[in-house]
């Protein structure tokens, strides 16, 4: 074996053209799948920097009204103290905090902890502690545990970190434990964790969802259906225990992975499916080229043959030149493919949590070297048993200028296969470029362009009076009112497009109670004046909050067209009455003063509920988002609206500072991956197509060129030599077409998930593609049928 790789080595130097198109082929099919073969590696084996996390349960909550909602925390207390199947289960909920530092106040990320949550996850500090379940309750002290981040940037990397305190939104916390710095559980980087049982007495309403969630470990041998099981069997329980609260209620159990990376991986694996599509056409091409080479080589084969050497010998050969190729295809495809890996990462948000674990290592660098190289020696093995059936008379007296009928079968086959393969890589790129075109037309109910935002939040302790937070929320307003090319301002909670939410339940004046837990529920949004008229939200009736609505007025609110049509169908909800106080409890009446548009708070094609507004100033103390319309660039605001605000109140930061469009983009986020990696995927299996097709072509030139030469003696025109040879090319180009729409079809069906507004059978995307494929097929046959054109007839029957 080893003198046939030397012979291969040599035979492959002697024609360098052909070898550099084989390898630089195979390189980018094989740079493509390792690059994303790295991503893939990361969510199946390894998504989560936590120990043994395939255990790990997420765990929320559902009702009629809510399907994905937050937990209770009573009855979080209820499923730990009963649950059987897990060895920890933990709660928690994200919290940003003021953080006062030496020079100034910033906002920082953290989170709220039961103790229960640290022996879930199992990473152990990096120094100290975790806090423990005699500091998880109310009225204790106050303790906290901090990254290596905030531990090195903000608090200077002291050496005596631990019982340092720290003040963070106005209450003061003692330092007992540095987290490592790969520890960033919950997402976006958290750099404090708390004890949430500080806040348990004003969470102990069995009817509300404040925003928490739990984590469990499941116990050593238990499945994810026990365990969840287990979790509905609870729930059961309590709803026929708490009726009031619980009715209608079960529980939403995912692994953690799931729900960590779950979104990112139907992505990743279209990508790889693309990027698959890719490599085989690569291997087809080369394929094509071996197969070409080798009737090339006809006579040598037959003179080898002569000479007494066996079939065998001769497949040997011919595999050792493609096991040549596809060894240096790989080495050349992985540092393409490293390049590909540090591409897609820039197209992911960075506080993705498995960004960071993507690498090329040694599980990636084995899979592509297989894939590559056992990709190109199967597909050797085409031209291998072929061109090694060798017939002596036939070979020795044509020699070496005429191919098998088998070989150019092969080629075609190989030909037609690329085009249907490029077919469905283009069909699925036009899906997704509808899909992002009609997700930019839609109606987001608002207008995102020129508007500013930023966020701002007034700590209990020092802002719990109302009237207090509206009189520095208005001299806030009226100051940025005067900035330059600043027209409207205004307030809200929450910032549509953010991902965040409220929602409370309620019962129209008039209409039955309804039973436990069927209540309809609505999404709240606080709204100050100016806040419609700044996000260009349409009035529809009535009016929108003026400074009329005082703290002391009977309550006001905006209701929007979806909840008009579903309440008041045909009718004037003007005046109507709203109760939004507790069932068989004391009514909290608010009166509709306004109908506005329909938002779509949470992006495009992201079901929203129906909305009511309500002024501001009923908001208690925490959060607030603060929104600018401007007449000029909203970016050019920023140094601006900082230091604006840090003259109005230095204690307070302000943090998100942003433009409406730049959260527009993150909420598309995931369709503009996929677009910009299938079209990168879709362009070179279209470039490969059609070298292919021009390839096959050629060569049948080159092996016509006596027939030509003939039929052109006889009288033929270059015109019909011309359509003879793009009949040829554009009958393969044709099959492949046909099969490719076929199986697009049914490509389009699995995408069905990631579409808006296109159906997965397109026919406008479909004929697109074919049209496009059908172009490039027409110039690919032009270029060589136009060189048949141009054979001197008596060169051609004297050359023979």
């Amino acid at each position: 074996m080893f003198s046939d790789l030397k012979f291969a080595f040599r035979s492959l130097r002697k024609t360098p053209a052909f070898s550099l198109i084989a390898i630089v082929t195979l390189a980018l099919g094989i740079g493509a799948n390792s690059g994303v073969l790295s991503f893939l590696n990361v969510l199946l084996f390894k998504p989560l920097p936590l120990p043994e996390v395939q255990q790990l349960l997420f765990i929320g909550e559902h009702s009629q009204q809510v399907p994905t909602m937050s937990v209770s925390y009573p009855n979080f207390l209820d499923w730990r103290e009963r649950q059987k199947t897990m060895t920890h289960l933990g709660t928690f909920r994200g919290q940003s905090f003021n953080y006062v530092g030496a020079s100034e106040t910033e906002r920082i990320n953290g989170a709220q902890f039961s103790h229960d949550m640290w022996p879930a996850i199992g990473i152990a500090p990096k120094l100290g502690r975790w806090f423990n379940a005699d500091e998880d309750k109310p009225g204790v002290g106050r303790v906290a545990v901090v990254s290596e981040r905030f531990w090195q940037t903000s608090l200077g990397g002291r050496p005596d970190v631990l019982g340092q305190k720290i003040t963070l939104s106005s209450e003061i916390y003692e330092i007992v434990g540095v987290m490592p710095k790969d520890f960033r559980f919950p997402t976006n980087g958290p750099d404090v964790w708390i004890p949430f049982g500080l806040f348990a007495e004003q969470n102990m309403n069995r009817g509300n969802h404040p925003g928490l969630y739990c984590l469990g470990r499941m116990k050593p041998g238990v499945t994810f259906q026990t365990a969840r099981a287990d979790l509905v069997a609870i729930a059961k329980q309590l709803e026929q225990e708490y009726p009031q609260s619980n009715t209608g209620n079960s529980v939403n159990v995912q692994t953690l992975v799931d729900r960590a990376v779950g979104q990112q991986r139907g992505a990743v694996w279209i990508s790889f499916a693309a990027a698959l599509g890719v490599l085989l056409i690569a291997c087809a091409n080369v394929a094509n080229l071996l197969l070409a080479r080798a009737a090339v080589r006809s006579r040598e084969f037959a003179v080898r043959a002569a000479l007494g050497a066996g079939r065998s010998r001769l497949i040997r050969l011919v595999l050792a030149e493609s096991l040549m190729l596809g060894v240096a295809g790989t080495a050349l495809g992985l540092l393409a493919g490293y390049g590909v890996m540090q591409g897609i990462k820039t197209l992911i948000p960075a506080n993705s949590p498995f960004v960071t674990q993507v690498a090329m290592d040694g599980t990636v660098l084995g899979l592509s070297i297989l894939i590559g190289v056992g990709t190109t020696v199967l597909f050797g093995l085409v031209p291998a048993l072929s061109s090694t059936r060798v017939n002596l008379n036939e070979a020795l007296a044509a020699g070496g200028r005429s191919g098998s009928g088998v070989n150019a079968r092969w080629r075609s086959v190989l030909v037609g296969g690329e085009f249907a393969l490029t077919l469905m890589l283009l069909f699925a790129s036009g899906l997704m470029m509808r899909t992002i075109y009609n997700i930019y037309r839609a109606d987001l109910g608002l207008k995102t362009d020129r508007i500013v935002s930023f966020g701002y939040v007034m700590p209990g302790r020092d802002w719990a009076d109302p009237a207090k937070r509206v009189q520095l929320t208005e001299r806030a307003l009226e100051k940025l009112r005067t900035l330059p090319g600043v027209t409207h301002a205004a307030l809200t909670n929450p910032l549509p497009l953010s991902g965040g939410g409220n929602q409370t339940s309620y019962v129209i004046e008039g209409e039955p109670e309804p039973g436990p837990g069927k209540r309809p529920s609505t999404e709240n949004n606080a709204a100050s004046r100016d806040y419609f008229e700044t996000m260009r939200i349409p009035l529809l009736r009535g009016r929108t909050f003026t400074d009329q609505e005082k703290l002391d007025d009977p309550q006001t609110i905006v209701i929007d067209t979806k909840f008009a049509e579903t309440h008041f169908p045909n009718q004037d909800p003007l005046g109507k009455r709203v109760n939004f106080g507790p069932p068989n409890g004391a009514p909290a009446w608010a009166t509709i003063i306004g109908v506005v548009g329909h938002v779509q708070n949470y992006g495009i094609g992201q079901d929203t509920r129906v909305q009511i507004y309500y002024p501001y100033h009923r908001v208690g103390p925490g959060f607030v988002s603060f929104v600018l319309r401007t007449q000029q660039d909203p970016a050019t605001l920023g140094a601006l609206i900082r230091s604006t605000m840090r003259e109005l109140e230095p204690t307070l930061p302000i943090f998100g500072l942003r433009t409406m469009d730049e959260l527009f983009e993150q909420s598309v986020t995931n369709e503009r991956i996929m677009l910009r990696l299938l079209g990168v995927f879709a362009g070179i299996a279209l470039l490969l197509a059609a070298i292919g097709l021009y390839g096959v072509l050629s060569y049948i030139v080159a092996q016509r060129t006596r027939e030509v030469g003939v039929r052109m003696a006889l009288g033929a025109t270059a015109g019909s030599v011309r359509s003879l040879m793009l009949r040829q090319g554009m009958r393969l180009a044709l099959i492949g077409l046909g099969i490719g729409a076929l199986a697009a079809l049914g490509l389009g069906k699995l995408m069905s998930s990631v579409l808006f507004g296109v159906s997965p059978f397109d026919p406008v995307s479909l004929a697109a593609v074919a049209a496009l494929l059908l172009l490039i097929g027409l110039l690919a046959s032009w270029l060589p049928a136009h060189r048949a054109t141009r054979i001197n007839p008596t060169e051609a029957l004297r050359a023979e």
